[in-house]
């Protein structure tokens, strides 16, 4: 409850006083719950027994407000979910998998939690966005909110009634320190609801310590807190060499150097024009969307033709950050995934062995490249033990408290399941790290062979310099020699080194690395500039960055449920 409104229904009694008709002073009560539900009936209370308006008649007043008031509510949220309002935003973050959950919650204990929530304030606006989000039963949800209103509003009246003068004499002296009061009462009920409460459970303890664990390690904040270093030196480039974007020209053959809108489909296919090299990747095709069921059967006739069985990647043909991509397991995955992804998608056949992102470097004018990052991708997974619900072992696994709030979407459906003994439920299957999977730097690694292999493969690829290959090895050993290497993507400019993602890496050399990536980008583009190739102007760039910010991005995570 905001300070303004506490003290604007701190005053509502003046406002009633302006009317003399009984009924007129019953619609304002009802209005005045809008702004406050518990404060109008405090106020109705005060009121009656001030001699202004009859008990009965403000009990009334205070009931057809607060249930009118709160059926809105509902409607609001039933109104997000059905498409009525047009909220893209809302619509985002309540998803299916939410709905569903909601519903089954509201299902067994929607008449509870309703009529209780009447009688703890804080839980009412939330809980009934909730119940019309999950579209339960308004007739149960109206019903159950106008007894538990029977109940509460003669009750806070009453005591109101009872003790007019004293609330009357308080309200006074409310309005001297209001600000001063409230702000104390808010701080204190945002300590209670987020330190205290919690530290009482154990559940609530993990949360925090995941908490704590995304707030005091860098690793898991937001890019905007990260780049503004390198933000700041990439401008200090562009004013040194006069051009703002050089770094859109430091992979020519890419599309923006791979800053924006970049396709996987077109840079594999540009891997794949030497036969030789073209072994290192990961067999794949394009599934191009046309409106219709086609791809299914283009997908089916692929893996026939290359012996290929279930599970195999689908991906969208522009992601990032593993958006999108899920590991599928049946035909009727892959026909739902089609079905519901609007845009180009990418087959690939599906490696296992250690994962790496492979950071490579090579200057136009040299002869040779070299890799400057290397970083393996390690799977997460949490071990059923025959008690505890999917909740619980997430919470009770160190990173998987600190991705909890991903986790609890991701799972939303099976947060309640328990595993059997033993039973490995993976929590990060696709090497991304803002999606839970586990990065170290293991630049440690890196041979000669490796570099050589990887280099040859890159040359085979002209008009590329600069970005991270995502690969699966059968072997580190093999990796090492330069062989085994199964490429499932490539990454332009703006991929980052990945090693600086290990846990405890110091922020000041993650720094230094992305203000190195972003030298090197800037160099390629300044030398690729004298071979004929020209930058992106910023007026180019920018209504593709907005454009692409503005892209409805296609999620699968619900495909890689167990």
């Amino acid at each position: 409850m905001t300070l303004v409104i506490l003290t604007i229904s701190a005053q509502s009694a003046e406002w009633v006083n302006l009317v003399d008709h009984p009924i007129l002073k019953v619609l304002l009560l009802a209005l005045s719950t809008f702004i406050s539900e518990d404060l109008a009936c405090i106020l109705g209370g005060v009121l009656a027994s001030n001699g202004q308006l009859i008990f009965p008649l403000a009990v009334a007043g205070c009931i057809l407000g607060i249930w009118i008031g709160d059926i809105g509510i509902y409607w609001l949220g039933r109104g997000v979910t059905s498409g009525a309002l047009k909220w893209n935003w809302a619509r985002k973050r309540v998803t299916p998998e939410k709905i569903a959950r909601g519903k089954r919650f509201f299902d067994r204990y929607g008449i509870l939690w309703i009529f209780l929530s009447r009688f703890m304030p804080g839980s009412r606006v939330v809980s009934y966005l909730g119940a019309g989000a999950s579209r339960w039963s308004f007739a149960k949800f109206s019903i159950t909110l106008f007894i538990a209103a029977l109940i509460w509003v003669p009750l806070l009246c009453g005591l109101a009634y009872l003790a007019g003068d004293v609330v009357s004499s308080w309200l006074e002296k409310y309005l001297s320190y209001s600000w001063l009061i409230l702000l104390g009462v808010t701080g204190f009920i945002f300590l209670l609801l987020k330190l205290i409460i919690p530290l009482f459970s154990w559940r609530g303890r993990r949360r925090l310590f995941g908490k704590w664990q995304r707030l005091t390690r860098w690793e898991y904040w937001p890019i905007y807190l990260i780049y503004p270093p390198v933000l700041i030196y990439l401008v200090y480039l562009a004013y040194r060499h006069k051009r703002w974007c050089l770094f859109t020209n430091s992979n020519p053959a890419i599309a923006s150097s791979g800053f924006v809108f970049d396709s996987k489909g077109d840079i594999l296919d540009l891997l794949s024009t030497d036969p030789q090299q073209a072994q290192k990747l990961a067999s794949y095709i394009r599934l191009p969307y046309r409106g219709n069921d086609t791809r299914h059967e283009l997908l089916e006739n692929w893996m026939k033709e290359n012996q290929l069985t279930y599970p195999i990647v689908l991906k969208p043909d522009e992601g990032e950050r593993g958006q999108g991509v899920a590991i599928i397991r049946s035909a009727e995955q892959a026909k739902t995934y089609l079905q519901q992804c609007c845009e180009e998608v990418i087959g690939q056949r599906f490696i296992s062995g250690p994962e790496f992102g492979v950071y490579y470097l090579r200057f136009p004018d040299q002869p040779k490249g070299q890799i400057i990052s290397l970083s393996q991708k390690h799977q997460q997974f949490i071990t059923g033990d025959g008690e505890s619900m999917i909740e619980d072992l997430i919470l009770a696994d160190d990173r998987g408290a600190a991705m909890f709030d991903y986790y609890k979407n991701k799972f939303a459906l099976q947060l309640t399941d328990i595993p059997t003994n033993g039973e490995k439920i993976a929590l990060a299957e696709i090497g991304t790290h803002c999606r839970g999977a586990l990065f170290t730097d293991d630049r440690r690694l890196i041979t000669p062979a490796m570099e050589h292999s990887i280099d040859a493969l890159s040359q085979s690829f002209d008009g590329f310099h600069i970005g991270r290959y995502d690969i699966r090895v059968s072997s580190i050993a093999e990796f090492q020699a330069g062989n085994g290497i199964q490429v499932l993507e490539l990454n332009g400019v703006t991929a980052e080194p990945a090693h600086i993602y290990q846990p405890g890496f110091p922020l000041i050399g993650a720094w230094k690395a992305l203000i190195h990536q972003w030298q090197s980008a800037v160099e390629c583009g300044r030398k690729n500039l004298t071979r004929g190739h020209s930058p992106m102007t910023l007026t180019e760039l920018y209504p593709l960055i907005r454009l692409h910010s503005k892209k409805q991005k296609f999620e699968a995570d619900g495909m890689n449920d167990r």
